[in-house]
C-alpha cells in the first residue's frame, strides 16, 4: 500500500505547529478497524473569521440608494414649498375678497345711517315724525 505525503492525518499541537501521526498509524491493513485517537492527538479546529471586504457592487448599490433617497427628500421639500406658496396665494385672494366685502358693508351702513333712509324705513313700519329736526353739535 502506498502512502502519500498529503494523506497523513495532522494534529494541531498547542504551540501552534502541526505534528504528523506516528509511523505505525501511517500504514494500515485493509481489514483493521480504526481505533479512536487519544484526546491529545485529535485535530483541534481553529475558528477563523472571514474578513469581510466591501465589494464594488455593494458600493455602487449604496451610492445609488443614497442618491435615490436624497432625490426623494429634495422632491418632497420642493412639493411642500409649492404647496405653501399656493396656500399663500389663496389666502391673499381671500383677504382681498374680505376687504371688498368690508367696503360693501361699510357703504351699506353709511347708506342706512342717512336721514332719508331712516325716515323712509320709519314710514314703512308705521312710525310718524314727532316734530322738527334737532341738530346736535359735534363735541
Amino acid at each position: 500500500m502506498a502512502v502519500y505525503q498529503g494523506t497523513r492525518p495532522q494534529v494541531l499541537v498547542p504551540g501552534g505547529g502541526r505534528a504528523t501521526a506516528p509511523a505505525a498509524t501511517r500504514v494500515r491493513a485493509p481489514s483493521a478497524r480504526r481505533a479512536a485517537a487519544p484526546v491529545e492527538r485529535r485535530s483541534r479546529r481553529r475558528t477563523l473569521r472571514a474578513q469581510r471586504q466591501v465589494r464594488p457592487v455593494a458600493m455602487v448599490m449604496a451610492i445609488i440608494i443614497s442618491g435615490f433617497v436624497l432625490g426623494l427628500i429634495h422632491l418632497t421639500q420642493t412639493l411642500q414649498a409649492g404647496a405653501v406658496e399656493h396656500e399663500l396665494v389663496r389666502l391673499q385672494a381671500e383677504r382681498l375678497q374680505l376687504e371688498r366685502d368690508i367696503q360693501t358693508l361699510g357703504g351699506t351702513v353709511i347708506r342706512w345711517g342717512s336721514e332719508p333712509q331712516v325716515v323712509d324705513w320709519a314710514q314703512q313700519n308705521g312710525l310718524d315724525r314727532l316734530g322738527g329736526t334737532i341738530r346736535v353739535p359735534a363735541p
